[in-house]
């Protein structure tokens, strides 16, 4: 019944209000397979989060076009701004629909889509959250204006 009741209770203990993203910087691109970036994020949380795992495939009209994978534990310390280096792999699955979609997302963003996970730790107990066929418009508006986030 106390396991129970803390899990159910990490649950409620953290939401995606918990956490802002403030900034991205450092920008860094590797070729086509990998980039990283610095993340300035504040945490209103009671708990410190970490997330563990994270992968996501993008889609123009229907088809993949890239998966991108997170290569690197991010710790998010609770009731704090911090910030933490991500490290994301990335596999092209067509260069040219690739390009396609770049452009699709400032001229037709409902084109391109969003499919994926993201594996959260909160002390002994993992959440998983799945998202299938996420506009790519509605998935940077959760970050808002991301124009304002990056500095490279």
């Amino acid at each position: 019944m106390i396991i129970c009741s803390a899990m159910m209770l990490s649950g409620c203990i953290i939401s995606r209000s918990d956490f802002t993203l403030d900034s991205v910087s450092n920008f860094r691109l590797d070729g086509l397979s990998h980039f990283s970036a610095d993340m300035t994020i504040t945490s209103t949380a009671l708990v410190g989060v970490k997330i563990v795992g994270g992968e996501l495939e993008v889609n123009y009209r229907g088809q993949k076009v890239a998966t991108l994978t997170l290569e690197n534990d991010i710790r998010i310390r609770r009731n704090r701004t911090q910030t933490v280096p991500v490290e994301v792999d990335v596999r092209l699955h067509n260069p040219l629909t690739a390009m396609a979609a770049l452009g699709a997302v400032a001229t037709n963003p409902e084109q391109v889509t969003i499919s994926g996970y993201g594996e959260a730790k909160v002390g002994p107990f993992r959440k998983r959250m799945d998202r299938e066929n996420v506009p790519i418009s509605k998935f940077i508006a959760i970050f808002g204006d991301i124009s304002n986030y990056i500095s490279i």
